[in-house]
Parts: C-alpha cells; structure tokens; sequence
C-alpha cells in the first residue's frame, strides 16, 4: 500500500536514549534476564541466553529491579497466556535473530496488560490474536510508556487501549491491523484506541489499517470518552507521520457524546496519509461533537483520500484548524473535501489547503446546515474541480465559485490544476509550475520560499 514508513531504527533509538533509556543492554547496566520457548527452562536462572527461562508464567510472577531488562527470544511465540507487565522501571525487549517475538492470545486472552505499571519502555514485540485487546493500560498510575517497533494484530476489539487517566503514552513505529469486533454487531474495532481522559500521547511514524467491524465501526484511532465526567476527553493528543488506511469506517474519530464542557482538548493531527478504502461508508477524519462540542483541532499538511464521503467531517466543533492539508475526494454521488454539519460550529479557519475533486459529485467545501456558524475563515487555498455544478455550499444554498467569493470567503483563492508530480500514483508534491507555490499566508508552520506554499508538501 502507498504510505508512510515507519519510524527508523536509527530515529527510535535517539528517542530512547534521550528519554535516559539504552537501546542495548549493555546501555542499562542492570540485571537482564532472557526467556526462550523453545529452549528454555523455568528452572533456569534467566539471566543469559545458555540459561533462558521458557514461560510468561515465570516473567509474570518475577520480581524486578527498576531498570531491569526482559527480553524474549526472536523467533519464537508464546501462546495462550497474558503478560500482565509484573513492576516498573523496565525494558521489555527481543533478542536473537529472526522475527520478533510474539505474544498470541490465541483469541482467548488478552496479550500484554500493562495496566498499573509506569516507566516502561517496550521494543520489537508483536501481540497477536488478543481476546479482546494486544496491549492494554487504564488508570493513573499507568504512565511513561513507551513502544517503540511494536506490532499488533487481529485483536476482537482493540490493537492498543488506553484509557483514563493513563498518560504520558508514547508509540513510535509498529504496525496496527486487521482487528475485528468480537463481540459482533454493536461494537467497535480500533487499531488504538484512547478514551476517558487519557492524556499526554504522542504516536508518530504507525501504520493502522484494515480494522473491520459489522456495524461497520472499523476505526484506525479513536479518541472519546464513555462517560460525563470533567475531562472525560483525552487531551494533548499528537498523531503524526503515520499511515492510516483500508479502516472499515474512520480513519481518526474524534467523538464526544456527553453534555459537559471539556475545554481545550489541543489534538494535533499532521503529516499524516489518511486513505479511506475505496468502497463503503468511509470517512478518514470524522469529528462529532454531538453532547458537548469540542473544542482545540488542529490538522496540519496531512493528505487525505476519500471515496464515499468527506475526508474532514466536523459537527459540533470549535476552534479547528485546517492548514496546508492535500484533499484529494473522488466522490460521484455525494460529500466532498470538508464539511460542516449543523448548529455548534465556531471558529474553524482553512487556509493554505489543496482540494482535489476527481469527479463532478464531489464538493469543495459543504457548509451543510451550519445555521448560526460563527468565525467561519476561509481563504488562501487552491481548489481544482473537475466538473460545472456548483460546489461551494454555504448554509443554505450551492454557489458558484464567483458566488463563493461574494459571501467573503477565499478571496486570495485559486482555481486550477495544481500540477502534482504523480496524482494518479497518489504523489501530490508539487510540480516546478504549480499555481500553490507560494500561494498561502503565514499560519504559523515552517516554509521555504516568498510565502507557504498550499497542500501538504512544501516544494524544495
């Protein structure tokens, strides 16, 4: 699939060892122990890989020094029982060659349950086939987490979850794919997951695609809340450099159905591929503010592929930003690059953005029953439509493009191919001749030239 790699070992690495963590062992200066299926022994003392210990039994009745390693053997898999992460202050890592390791719940267990551990930092794992979830960690005194080159897969509800007030959440790198919804019609199934009041997450350079559900609720991140408590949202919340595709129904879903004010929820969403598939009821970003409007988006130089419906679908929102993101829709029927639905909506501001409509059903922008919008901004990007109808729709009626103008909107504006490299192998950086160079305003982000250039890739 065409997308983002994956956090480098080399950028991972630096990362670790600037949290005060080693990448080696050797790094650590602590007490290593090493677990071997295949030619281990419980009996063992662990500590080398002539004398590994075999069993999950065994790490999970252990107990550790803060700064001690686990590491299990690659090539190898565990299968039928969880790891319930036994302390703190540890790394749990692979060693050997070969695959990495895997953790399988065999769909009868969870895999690893970290969950009223802190200060861990997990490496080159794979959890596989989890009852409900790979890896899992709720409550306060879950915290500093980190993954790095961690796999998930085939879960029946959820990848990763955490849920509140868990914090201080890093992911970098790994791939999150093909859960399912166990529990069948009515249920969700994420890649991740990060609900009532998780804070602090940080996760850059996954790949999450292909989470399948029968409703279908098939979501690659969700970020929500389950109850109506102060705070419920997560919040200081970064997804960047990722890929995200192929997920049944939402690529992110950013969600709040309960009445109380949550404040600034300061959710970053950048640099990322966000690809709905190509048939189905597929949004890539779906935000609802439905109970209590959210409030503090933002979604820079993303690209963003839909099909069915709009890559950005917002209602009930406030204080959204969405700046130099390439939209690229190819709708026949219905939907379009962004719209705004209902009542609720202030202060969303689009500039610098590239909207690709590949076929003459698809809108611009969809102000759809906006009544009461407020601090509505709109200027600045670059707009290319393949078909005559009217595809700017304010709150009550289509306009034209020259309609679109009057009512104050996108007066810096451009109409025109803007000449990617490769739009039909899905490469949207910009040609020498493109009319959205130099074509944005300053809002805040790094760019080369006179001025930003629109979409999400500045040209060199």
């Amino acid at each position: 699939m065409r997308g983002m790699p994956g956090m480098s070992t080399g950028k991972a690495e630096r990362y670790l060892e600037a949290k005060g963590y080693g990448v080696r062992p050797s790094n650590l200066g602590r007490t290593v122990y090493y677990v071997d299926f295949t030619l281990g022994n419980d009996s063992y003392d662990g500590l080398s890989p002539e004398t590994p210990w075999k069993t999950i039994e065994q790490v999970n009745e252990f107990t550790f020094g803060a700064g001690d390693n686990i590491l299990f053997k690659r090539g190898e898999t565990w299968t039928g029982t969880l790891l319930q992460v036994p302390s703190s202050h540890l790394r749990i890592a692979d060693y050997g060659s070969g695959d990495r390791p895997i953790i399988d719940g065999n769909n009868a267990v969870d895999c690893v349950n970290l969950t009223g551990a802190h200060d861990l930092v997990l490496e080159n794992l794979v959890a596989a086939n989890g009852i409900n979830f790979g890896y899992l960690g709720t409550g306060a005194t879950t915290y500093g987490i980190t993954f790095s080159n961690c796999d998930a897969y085939h879960a029946g509800n959820d990848e990763l979850n955490f849920m509140g007030p868990a914090h201080d959440i890093t992911i970098l790198g790994g791939a999150f794919y093909n859960g399912y919804n166990r529990s069948g019609v009515g249920g969700l199934a994420a890649g991740m997951e990060f609900a009532d009041g998780v804070y602090n997450v940080l996760v850059d350079g996954a790949t999450i695609h292909d989470q399948t559900a029968e409703v279908p609720s098939g979501v690659g991140i969700t970020i929500h809340t389950h109850s109506d408590e102060p705070d419920g949202m997560p919040w200081n919340i970064t997804i960047q450099n990722c890929n995200i595709y192929a997920n049944q129904h939402r690529g992110i879903s950013i969600s709040n159905a309960f009445t109380t004010a949550q404040g600034n929820r300061n959710i970053v969403i950048q640099r990322n591929k966000i690809y709905s598939p190509t048939t189905g009821t597929t949004y890539p970003v779906f935000v609802l503010g439905d109970g209590s409007p959210i409030s503090g988006i933002s979604f820079y130089q993303n690209e963003m592929e839909a099909t069915y419906s709009e890559c950005i679908y917002s209602r009930s929102v406030k204080d959204m930003n969405v700046y130099n993101n390439t939209f690229w829709n190819n709708n026949s029927a219905y939907g379009g690059c962004i719209k705004v639905d209902g009542a609720g909506c202030s202060n969303i501001r689009v500039k610098n953005n590239i909207m690709f409509g590949n076929n003459s059903g698809v809108y611009m922008i969809w102000l759809y029953g906006a009544t009461g919008l407020t601090g509505f901004e709109c200027d600045y990007n670059v707009y290319s439509y393949l078909g005559t109808a009217n595809r700017w729709a304010g709150v009550a009626t289509d306009n034209t493009w020259t309609q679109w103008q009057a009512l104050g909107y996108d007066a810096h504006g451009v109409r025109g191919d803007p000449l990617f490299i490769d739009a039909a192998n899905h490469i949207y950086t910009l040609g020498a001749e493109s009319p959205a160079i130099n074509a944005g305003v300053d809002v805040g982000l790094s760019f080369l030239g006179a001025a930003p250039d629109c979409g999400a890739h500045e040209k060199a």
